[in-house]
């Protein structure tokens, strides 16, 4: 009798700390991305995710499609029959210039790491890193690619909005 409510003691401590960070943290980060993404305006830009499966999540909750780099495809779902290979920040930057050329317009990268050194070697700037949740390999980095006309400066991560008072997009470099 003294093994099982000890059992049971030890079943409620757990329970009480797993609530504790049910209630304190989000089960993924994918939907803090896309409100992030909303509440800023910025998801009219093409958007490029590395890992598929966890940029898949972020393409629901916009309801949009995201160029899945490891698929070479755009999608708003994943089809699991399609051949996937492994991509390198090299390809994923490269891939995301083209984009910008493209579109004529920044590009955002929703990646589950963070580049670290390579970002600034990669012409990438970092936007926000979403840490706070409970599944490990939906921790969201974001990344910019600026779109930058020939014989331009270098883009700057701008912090504020455009500087149009019409204008509710915000813009990520200058």
């Amino acid at each position: 009798m003294a093994l099982i409510t000890l059992l049971l003691a030890v079943q409620l401590i757990a329970g009480v700390l797993a609530i504790r960070g049910d209630l304190r943290y989000s089960f993924s980060g994918a939907q803090d991305v896309a409100q992030f993404l909303k509440e800023r305006h910025l998801t009219h830009l093409t958007m490029i995710g590395s890992k598929y499966y966890v940029a898949a999540s972020v393409a629901f909750h916009l309801n949009r499609p995201v160029y899945y780099a490891e698929m070479d495809r755009m999608g708003t779902y994943l089809v699991w029959n399609v051949t996937r290979r492994p991509v390198t920040p090299d390809e994923l930057a490269r891939k995301a210039e083209e984009f910008a050329e493209q579109d004529r317009q920044d590009v955002l990268l929703v990646l589950n790491y963070d580049l670290g050194a390579a970002e600034e070697r990669l012409g990438l700037i970092k936007v926000r890193s979403f840490n706070e949740n409970i599944v490990s390999d939906e921790r969201y980095v974001l990344y910019v690619k600026c779109y930058a006309q020939a014989g331009l400066s270098p883009p700057v991560l701008r912090t504020g909005s455009s500087a149009s008072p019409n204008s509710r997009q915000e813009r990520l470099c200058t």
